[in-house]
């Protein structure tokens, strides 16, 4: 489920690249598992990856790996485990 005025960024939507030409922001994509729920206003930057039965809280910027977070409530501007081993009704 996705809350709403959430913001999904794959991309930079522009190049940066080194004198010797190689770029630094290469796109990537976003892998959401099953049931996950996105609360309102949150932020999911490229290259993220969240786990099964996760819910992201409200406010959050979430960049990284978080797939081993199954069944956790993770949230906040520099995201943290807020609480593990929970479920949620659906």
């Amino acid at each position: 489920m996705i809350s709403w005025e959430n913001v999904f960024i794959d991309t930079d939507s522009h190049k940066i690249y080194s004198d010797r030409g190689k770029y630094f922001n290469i796109d990537k994509p976003i892998k959401i598992g099953n049931d996950v729920w996105i609360g309102c206003r949150c932020t999911i930057m490229k290259g993220t990856i969240i786990g099964n039965n996760t819910v992201i809280a409200s406010n959050s910027v979430v960049a990284g790996d978080y797939e081993q977070h199954n069944n956790s409530i993770i949230g906040g501007n520099l995201i943290n485990l807020i609480r593990d081993n929970i479920y949620w009704e659906k």
